[in-house]
């Protein structure tokens, strides 16, 4: 429902579950998300939702930071995304930069969300790790 509220895609999130941060407040609302697929070496963080009444208490750059801290952990070497809106978050708050997006499309072949319609003219942007 988070995903839906915020205008993003679920597809895909299912199968990659299990790389999924969520936060619960106290009354055991869902009150933000991230994920990521991995790819190889290479990351798509993917789905950083917070609801709105926990925006603008640092949640966003939280679950951010949990998503990078777990990437390391299992040597991914960079990490990608796409976004319609986020753009200065990302590149002011961790570094992220603006790349060319067909650079990824053989990497992140695979990947349901790479493909949406939706996501076509989303902006891409990389992280390296190392």
């Amino acid at each position: 429902m988070l995903l839906k509220q915020a205008g993003l895609p679920s597809d895909g999130v299912q199968e990659n579950f299990a790389n999924f941060i969520v936060a619960r407040d106290a009354e055991d609302d869902l009150i933000g998300v991230v994920g990521a697929e991995y790819h190889g070496d290479l990351a798509l963080l993917r789905s950083l939702a917070v609801s709105e009444a926990a925006r603008g208490k640092g949640l966003g750059r939280e679950l951010v930071l949990e998503v990078l801290s777990a990437a390391r952990v299992k040597q991914i070497r960079e990490v990608v995304l796409l976004t319609a809106t986020a753009e200065k978050f990302f590149a002011g708050f961790f570094g992220f930069e603006t790349v060319a997006r067909d650079q990824y499309d053989s990497v992140l072949f695979a990947s349901l969300e790479w493909h949406l319609t939706q996501c076509a003219s989303a902006v891409c942007m990389r992280l390296p790790l190392v």
